[in-house]
């Protein structure tokens, strides 16, 4: 946006933002677990928005109203993005420490969050034969999702976490003519990668650079932007469940 925008230029404008499907597959990772989260957020900021503009219309039309209970998706949304114990952070410190795999990821969630009401396991079935060996059950408000955490053929959520390169690579993206290269790889400070906090990466040890950390950062801008603008919400209807054109279902509509 630096390199493009010319403030010159600015004016108002409207922004629109198309809402992220809810995804749960017969096998879901690393991409489901991102996308289900900014699901929640953006739930959440829906909410709280619509029944709080519906409260200051009656308030101003001094009308009396009862005020409405809502579902708050705030529990699941901690679970994600807690400092602590968050299912990101959890990532984050499994990718930094050694010997670990997808299984070692799976027991800390399970060991963490044994006594959320929307963390758990798959309910062994003789249909159902996956374990919280290497799956975690997320209660999304949309409804649960069975995350696969373990080690398999394809890259799991350590290895999509890891948005790390090579330190010869580095180097040389550093030393790139064109101006944005370098803006874009400019390596963290130590504040950055410890959260403001002293310390950092010791000498000599590899640093990383975490997926997960950058996408709940920039998923809160997000939210600060729509939460400083006036927000009206689009609701989009399925005409039929079948994905078809010019087909209209008129009992799910």
């Amino acid at each position: 946006n630096g390199t493009v925008d010319d403030t010159s230029r600015a004016y108002m404008d409207i922004g629109l933002l198309d809402v992220y499907g809810f995804e749960c597959f017969e096998v879901n990772s690393f991409e489901q677990l991102c996308i289900n989260f900014a699901n929640e957020k953006l739930q959440q900021f829906f909410l709280s928005t619509v029944f709080e503009n519906e409260a200051n219309t009656y308030k101003e039309e001094g009308i009396p109203w009862m005020p409405v209970p809502y579902a708050d998706n705030k529990p699941i949304i901690d679970l994600c993005e807690d400092g602590t114990t968050g299912i990101y952070k959890l990532l984050d410190s499994q990718c930094r420490a050694p010997n670990t795999s997808g299984k070692t990821f799976c027991t800390s969630l399970h060991e963490a969050h044994s006594k959320s009401p929307d963390f758990g396991a798959p309910k062994l079935s003789k249909k159902e034969q996956r374990t919280k060996d290497d799956h975690f059950l997320i209660s999304h408000f949309a409804g649960e999702v069975i995350y696969f955490a373990g080690d398999g053929k394809e890259p799991g959520f350590l290895e999509k976490n890891n948005d790390s390169l090579a330190k010869e690579v580095d180097e040389h993206l550093l030393k790139s003519s064109k101006p944005i290269v370098p803006n874009i790889c400019r390596p963290e400070t130590p504040a950055e990668l410890t959260g403001g906090k002293k310390g950092g990466a010791k000498k000599g040890q590899s640093s990383f650079s975490s997926v997960g950390d950058k996408f709940v950062k920039s998923l809160k801008s997000l939210m600060t932007e729509l939460g400083a603008g006036q927000a009206h919400f689009i609701r989009c209807i399925k005409s039929n469940p079948d994905l078809q054109p010019k087909k209209l279902h008129g009992a799910s509509v």
